[in-house]
């Protein structure tokens, strides 16, 4: 913008040293670039690529014009059953949901006589997983659980206390390790070239150390990786 330091917008001294303001500068300063003037008393930035926005910068970020590199977008986590459930659980089953995504974590009772249709149902409707997870079936006919919150945030552990086996009277998740689990990644890239660590909701934040943009911040909601 137009005022780059104090004088241009009226502050000076007098012969005693004491500050003085022409606050016929001041009051234009303000009129006529408030954003200008704002970067006077903070640190500021602006971006020009869609789906980045400058956030903050720390104290050992150097001014200048950076190009940001994403290399890769937040991923979410999911987990896929070891098994097909061909028919209705043959007992009550019990899933145990745990991780990140649930904190103290949520025990789900599957009744007996529930298929797979039904399963489904009951994940989705629950009001303790319904926010954080869906439940659909695969190509294949296995269950799969999506994290609905993306980077590592996201990431979960489930659980059953029936065997994931041939029968196809359970949910096929087993024991937590038998089935496919896929934890979710935050989003990852560089900024001017330097190392930066990413965050679950797109934040990337340059790393301390760094020669130029150690404690820069950005974010970026875009869907396409790329600068």
């Amino acid at each position: 913008g137009p005022y780059k330091n104090l004088a241009s917008i009226g502050f000076g001294f007098d012969k005693n040293g004491k500050i003085t303001i022409d606050e016929t500068k001041l009051t234009d300063a303000i009129n006529t670039s408030a954003d200008s003037l704002n970067s006077l008393f903070m640190t500021a930035g602006t971006t020009t690529g869609t789906g980045l926005t400058y956030i903050t910068a720390g104290n050992s970020t150097k001014t200048g014009t950076y190009d940001v590199q994403i290399t890769a977008l937040p991923t979410y986590a999911s987990d896929a059953a070891a098994s097909t459930q061909t028919s209705a659980t043959g007992t009550t089953e019990n899933l145990s949901f745990s991780g990140s995504l649930f904190g103290a974590g949520v025990t789900l009772a599957v009744p007996q006589g529930t298929d797979q249709a039904g399963l489904v149902n009951l994940i989705n409707n629950d009001s303790r997983l319904s926010s954080l997870l869906s439940a659909s079936v695969d190509g294949t006919g296995h269950l799969v659980l999506t994290s609905l919150k993306q980077g590592s945030n996201g990431n979960f552990t489930v659980s059953s206390d029936q065997v994931a086996d041939t029968s196809g009277d359970t949910s096929g998740l087993g024991s937590g390790i038998d089935g496919t689990s896929v934890p979710g990644l935050d989003i990852q890239g560089t900024i001017n070239g330097e190392p930066a660590t990413g965050s679950p909701n797109g934040m990337l934040t340059g790393n301390t150390g760094n020669a130029t943009t150690g404690g820069l911040q950005i974010q970026y909601t875009g869907t396409s990786t790329g600068l």
